[in-house]
């Protein structure tokens, strides 16, 4: 998951994954 801009829920992504979630989830 380290382009998720070009999944088509990017919206939640970066609201919901923007921190250690974001990092932890890649």
């Amino acid at each position: 998951m380290l382009m998720p801009k070009k999944v088509k829920y990017r919206k939640q992504q970066r609201g919901r994954r923007r921190g250690k979630a974001w990092r932890g989830s890649t």
